[in-house]
């Protein structure tokens, strides 16, 4: 997964609760007992200190842990399993984004050819593997700034947004790779967005452009 095109969503503030928490309580005990104490006494500034130390320390240990956690189960969420490409959902989003902000991109819907007979031949094992090598070699072909998704089955959708190269161009090198290591074809189609395009107006063309490919081989 690129972590350039994941935006995460904000830490839980549960851990950063208690800090803020332990600091109102440090200033009202300070009001309250700091005649009790002599802070000119190191045993003394440790008793009165050491106790909120610890809390704060807890609560920024929370903060962190919590943070992790919820990165973690957000990754999860958008990404595909078996192949870690982006999943259909978060395609979707990462296709709306670019539209509301009339981005400038090129979107490419791809579909395997063949692939139920070379799983049926060499086994859903095998058809696994060369569902992550595709994804393997998209992403090292397009960058990291670009992105691969697993569609659906045996179909990806690749978004070119900053790149040098043709969009023609880079879809064929990926190609030529894939068959080169799997000797599997692809069949693909080729869009950029129009004015009043929707997510699915704009991957139904280039899946429509794909399968008029596909039907001259």
């Amino acid at each position: 997964m690129d972590r350039e095109n994941i935006k995460f969503p904000g830490a839980p503030h549960f851990g950063l609760f208690i800090v803020y928490a332990s600091l109102i309580t440090i200033g009202v005990f300070l009001i309250e007992n700091a005649f009790r104490f002599d802070l000119t006494n190191t045993w003394d500034v440790v008793r009165f200190f050491l106790p909120f130390l610890l809390l704060i320390s807890f609560g920024f240990y929370l903060w962190k842990k919590q943070r992790e956690i919820n990165n973690t189960l957000y990754l999860f969420s958008i990404t595909d399993p078996l192949t870690g490409a982006f999943n259909y959902l978060a395609l979707f989003q990462k296709i709306d984004n670019f539209l509301e902000n009339d981005a400038d991109f090129t979107l490419i819907f791809i579909d395997i050819d063949g692939f139920k007979k070379y799983n049926d031949n060499k086994g859903h094992i095998a058809g696994n593997e060369a569902l992550v090598e595709f994804v393997r070699i998209a992403r090292e072909i397009i960058g990291e700034n670009n992105i691969v998704a697993r569609f659906g089955g045996d179909e990806f959708v690749i978004i070119l947004k900053d790149i040098d190269d043709e969009p023609a161009n880079v879809i064929q090198k990926i190609a030529e790779k894939f068959n080169l290591t799997t000797g599997l074809k692809i069949s693909y189609g080729i869009t950029k967005p129009r004015k009043g395009d929707t997510e699915s107006t704009l991957i139904h063309r280039a899946d429509s452009q794909m399968y008029k490919n596909k039907r001259k081989i």
